[in-house]
C-alpha cells in the first residue's frame, strides 16, 4: 500500500469510529430521557388516582385535617404531598431523576424528605385546570442563580432556565461542526401529561399558559 492509501484507510476508520460514538451517545441520552419522563408520568397518574378519591382535588388543595397537605406545601414542604399519596405510589424510587447524581431515594415513605426528591411540585395545580404546571425537574435557575429550596413564585415573565448538570443534548448540525451542549428538562401538567422543554421552549410555555403565577415547591 502506498502512503496515500494508508492515509485514506485511517481517515475512513476515524470517520466510522466518530459515527459509532455519536450513535452510542445518542442512545444513552434517550435511555436517560425515558427514565425521567416515566417517573413524572407515574407520579402524575398516582396523583390523579388520589384526586379521584378526594373530590377531584390534589393533596396540595386539601387541608391536613382532611387527609391532604395544603398547609405543609404552602411552607415549601413538598414531601408531605408525596407521603399523602403513598398508598397510590409504588415506590420512593420514582422521586429521583436518573440523571441526578446528588440525590438518593428514601428507603420508605416515612423517611421521605426533600433530599430524596429531584422534582418540584406546584402548590396550586388543580385537576380541572389541565394545562397548569403540576411538577417537573427541580434544577431551575433564574437570572443565572439556582432557585433555592422552598416556595418559589414562578410568574410568566420570570426569567427562568435549566441549570446545567442534569439533562443535556449535544447539538451538532453536521459531523465536522463544533458540538454545542443544550440543557433541557421535563415539566408535568395537571392533566397527567409530561413534555420536555429546551431553554427557549420553557419560557414560551410559561407565557402561553395564561397563569399569572405558579407557586412551586423546590426540594
Amino acid at each position: 500500500m502506498t502512503a496515500f492509501e494508508v492515509v485514506v484507510v485511517f481517515t475512513c476508520l476515524f470517520i466510522v469510529v466518530v459515527l459509532l460514538l455519536s450513535i452510542l451517545a445518542g442512545s444513552h441520552r434517550r435511555v436517560s430521557k425515558v427514565g425521567c419522563d416515566f417517573n413524572l408520568k407515574e407520579i402524575n397518574l398516582d396523583f390523579r388516582i388520589w384526586a379521584g378519591d378526594n373530590n377531584n382535588q390534589y393533596p396540595m388543595a386539601v387541608s391536613v385535617t382532611n387527609g391532604g397537605a395544603m398547609e405543609p406545601i404552602q411552607a415549601g414542604n413538598l414531601a408531605s404531598c408525596l407521603r399523602c399519596a403513598s398508598n397510590e405510589m409504588s415506590s420512593t424510587k420514582m422521586f429521583v431523576c436518573p440523571a441526578d447524581p446528588a440525590r438518593t431515594f428514601a428507603t420508605n415513605f416515612d423517611d421521605l424528605s426533600g433530599s430524596h426528591v429531584s422534582y418540584f411540585l406546584s402548590a396550586d395545580a388543580r385537576e380541572d385546570r389541565p394545562k397548569m404546571v403540576l411538577d417537573g425537574d427541580d434544577n431551575l435557575e433564574s437570572i443565572g442563580a439556582p432557585v433555592k429550596p422552598g416556595l418559589f413564585n414562578l410568574s410568566s415573565n420570570t426569567p427562568i432556565a435549566w441549570a446545567a448538570g442534569r439533562h443535556s443534548d449535544i447539538y451538532r448540525p453536521h459531523i465536522w461542526s463544533i458540538p454545542k451542549r443544550i440543557d433541557y428538562g421535563y415539566i408535568g401538567f395537571a392533566d397527567g401529561s409530561v413534555d420536555g422543554f429546551g431553554p427557549l421552549q420553557l419560557q414560551n410555555m410559561l407565557l402561553q399558559m395564561g397563569n399569572a403565577t405558579n407557586r412551586i415547591a423546590i426540594p
